[in-house]
């Protein structure tokens, strides 16, 4: 899966996975959602292992950095994963 090389990768250049200050959002059988947050930095890791795609609703504007997209709304493919940078944590699941 090369989803996870591309989280592997951004963790790896991002020092606010090791420095940051770790969130569990949400945690279950198909779905994890955890946010790294620094002085500067917020970032949001969400694994869909489910079936199905997902859909992410942000308050304000984001950025995914897997596919370098930015936005509001997002779809996360089923079995894949998503990275976003954001200066909210206000976001919605659908």
């Amino acid at each position: 899966n090369s989803h996870y090389k591309k989280v592997g990768k951004i963790r790896r250049e991002n020092s606010v996975y090791k420095e940051g200050e770790f969130k569990l959002l949400h945690f279950d059988e198909s779905l994890l959602i955890f946010e790294r947050i620094s002085d500067k930095d917020r970032f949001i890791t969400v694994i869909n292992n489910a079936q199905s795609d997902i859909s992410i609703v942000f308050r304000n504007k984001a950025t995914e950095l897997i596919q370098g997209s930015v936005g509001r709304e997002f779809v996360i493919k089923s079995e894949s994963a998503a990275v976003f940078k954001s200066d909210s944590q206000n976001f919605i699941l659908l």
